[in-house]
């Protein structure tokens, strides 16, 4: 009998440190996997202030919760798996856990880890675009902007209306009240989701009256608290922009229909439906409208470089002015 009741407390102590020290170990990769992700993405909204920031960056949110430097990994460049990916930082973390009845099995401690890979990136493809196209050289982020749409002078414009959604004065005014429901995509895309999504044609005729009721929805039409650049905008330490939550309108809340997002065009067509390719997207803060009748319409506004999500947007490769981008990871283990 001691026989048997010896064994049965062995194989009882055995079941005790699967069920309460495995458990424990789970719950602690949890927590270090919550870290590693959360210290990747720290250090992405960095990476374009170079690898010694994004570094300092990954280090300073671990140790913020609760980790020391020797348990912490930060490289560039490289998967979980030890492949290349360009564009990324890196971060490893590794604990080592006290075990406590897997003791009577001769286990005295274990190591845990967990691994995470983020990247800045631009955005290859939108919805909720505004239909109101921007030639590249009207882009300014030292100051407002004021975007001029001439119905009978587009020589002495720098924005023309385009059919995101479809042919039609109506058509176009909801997509510049609400944003347009079709994905726009950046020229960056190249084959991977064809020309379709970035190749629009012009709104042709005088769409003024659209244009300016559009925009003045917009500015009657924003919530209180997301009335100002203030407000909505926080200023980083790197000199981009966060958009402050409640205010982020691309993020499922109610927000400021004051920020909207740009198609940016090569060249602005000096005919009437002409065909164009968006090659990047822009994020402007509508301030105003100066003057919208005749055949003449002006937005003021601010152009501005920001770090920040958006629903449903497509991740796409860095975006060369750093004007509008997103941390996110891209690897986990």
């Amino acid at each position: 009998m001691l026989v048997l009741v010896a064994g049965g407390m062995v194989t009882f102590g055995g079941f005790v440190a699967l069920s309460v020290d495995v458990g424990r170990l789970y719950v602690e990769r949890g927590q270090l996997s919550n870290v590693a992700d959360s210290a990747a993405l720290a250090g992405a909204q960095s990476l374009h202030l170079g690898h010694g920031a994004a570094e300092d960056d990954a280090y300073e949110w671990a140790e913020r919760n609760g980790l020391n430097p020797d348990e912490v990994e930060v490289d560039f460049n490289r998967r979980c798996d030890g492949g290349g990916k360009a564009y990324t930082i890196r971060v490893r973390v590794e604990r080592d856990v006290d075990l406590t009845f897997a003791r009577l099995l001769g286990f005295d401690d274990a190591d845990v880890g967990s691994c995470a890979v983020s990247k800045l990136g631009g955005f290859g493809a939108l919805t909720n675009v505004i239909p109101l196209s921007v030639e590249e050289d009207a882009i300014n982020y030292n100051g407002t902007t004021l975007l001029k749409y001439d119905a009978s002078n587009k020589s002495g414009a720098n924005t023309s209306p385009l059919r995101l959604d479809g042919p039609g004065a109506a058509v176009y005014r909801e997509a510049l009240k609400y944003g347009a429901q079709k994905q726009v995509c950046a020229k960056e895309t190249g084959s991977f989701m064809g020309s379709a999504c970035r190749t629009f044609t012009t709104q042709p005729g005088n769409v003024i009256g659209p244009t300016r009721q559009g925009i003045e929805f917009r500015l009657d039409n924003t919530i209180a608290a997301c009335d100002t650049f203030d407000e909505v905008f926080s200023l980083r330490d790197d000199g981009m922009y966060g958009i402050r939550a409640g205010c982020n309108p691309f993020q499922g809340d109610t927000g400021s229909r004051r920020v909207v997002i740009v198609p940016v065009i090569d060249d602005l067509p000096q005919n009437g439906a002409s065909s164009v390719e968006i090659i990047r997207f822009a994020i402007f803060w509508l301030e105003e409208l100066d003057t919208c009748t005749g055949k003449n319409c002006q937005v003021r506004g601010t152009f501005v470089k920001a770090i920040t999500d958006i629903e449903g947007g497509v991740f796409g490769i860095p975006d060369a002015d750093r004007a509008l981008n997103v941390p996110r990871l891209v690897d986990v283990d």
